[in-house]
């Protein structure tokens, strides 16, 4: 009797046990389940959300397409041939898109020498200024992060002084020298890009009252700024804002210097500089002679010059710590970096030789 109970016993606690694990093991499969359930209908409602992003993308760009003239829509998208055919057939030339460029601009920009010039040819007006970002120069470091450098406020002769287009400059200061003196600035942005839309955008450094002038010299266009000189261009105007004149170091750009770099980097700017500095700094005698045939105003005009130690770091650990500044005139300038024939040219200008830097 006692080892039937005992035995009873020991079979209802194994069926308990049993049902036990059974239902344990149950419910850990449904919730898994579940889960699962969840997460597929979470990533099918994120899918259709990008998609109706997509489409809505693709839609606004049709719509601004469509509100354009075709002419710049089909510069933009490259289509030269067909862009010549709709100029030569009586196409608006000066239209501009949402930031402002005309048909002019963006063939400069693009490199398109032809179309350019028929645009030129054909009486487009090119002292329109662009109001909006013009995106000129930008530098892919991979996952969707860019370094983009836009032009603001600036005209067709500002952007064909800084492609080195020559043949372009001296068709466009031929038909017109309006805005031969007219002030651009310079935006570098990090922006990082997802399915074509920009999804952050971190404006790292600005460069203000940047002329055409200022362009050539500091890009070391001479022949340019040489013509810009005689046709009257304003060689005293003074550039504001941090201008990177001299970096040491393997990555171009503060930003990435700063943030993914693995070296102490250096850079050197420029700020409050005019024509002459730069000219001086890039050791260009000839222009410094043209210049001082011009004006001698700024010969002992002081600009500021910071040197930076870029500290790198991983996810924005980096840091930018100043080491010197340092402010001088053309002739000290020239003195400090060698420039002997510049710095006799100057005095010969009647520099002062008792100027002091800080």
């Amino acid at each position: 009797m006692k080892k039937k109970l005992l035995k009873n016993l020991l079979l209802g606690f194994l069926a308990v046990s049993t049902g036990m694990a059974y239902a344990f093991t149950g419910g850990s499969w449904a919730r898994d389940r579940h889960r699962a359930a969840i997460r597929a209908h979470e990533a099918a409602q994120e899918q259709l959300k990008q998609q109706q992003a997509a489409a809505e993308a693709r839609a606004a760009a049709e719509a601004e397409a469509a509100a354009l003239p075709e002419v710049l829509v089909l510069i933009a998208q490259g289509k030269k041939e067909r862009a010549i055919q709709k100029i030569n057939a009586g196409a608006d030339l000066n239209k501009q898109d949402k930031n402002g460029n005309t048909a002019l601009i963006l063939a400069i920009n693009k490199g398109y020498k032809e179309v350019a010039k028929l645009l030129i040819d054909k009486g487009a007006d090119m002292d329109i200024v662009a109001k909006g970002k013009l995106l000129f120069r930008q530098r892919s470091f991979g996952r969707g992060l860019y370094k983009r450098s836009y032009l603001v406020n600036g005209t067709a002769l500002h952007i064909a002084a800084m492609k080195n287009k020559k043949e372009l400059v001296n068709l466009i200061l031929q038909k017109s020298t309006k805005s031969i003196n007219g002030t651009a600035a310079i935006k570098d942005y990090v922006e990082r890009m997802r399915g074509g839309k920009i999804i952050t955008s971190k404006l790292t450094y600005t460069s203000a009252k940047l002329t055409p002038l200022i362009f050539s010299i500091q890009k070391g266009h001479k022949g340019i700024a040489k013509e810009l000189v005689e046709k009257g261009a304003d060689v005293d105007v003074v550039a504001k804002g941090k201008y990177l004149i001299q970096q040491w170091g393997k990555i171009f750009h503060p930003y990435f210097l700063k943030n993914f770099g693995r070296d102490k980097q250096w850079g050197r700017y420029r700020s409050d500089g005019t024509v002459l500095h730069i000219a001086v700094a890039k050791n260009q005698k000839e222009l410094v002679d043209l210049i001082l045939q011009k004006s001698k105003k700024s010969i002992n005009t002081t600009a500021t010059i910071k040197d930076y130690q870029f500290r790198p770091g991983m996810k924005g650990t980096g840091r930018e710590e100043l080491k010197s500044t340092s402010e001088g005139a053309p002739l000290i300038l020239a003195v400090q970096k060698g420039h002997t024939d510049i710095a006799k040219a100057l005095i010969d200008a009647k520099a002062d030789l008792n100027k002091q830097d800080k």
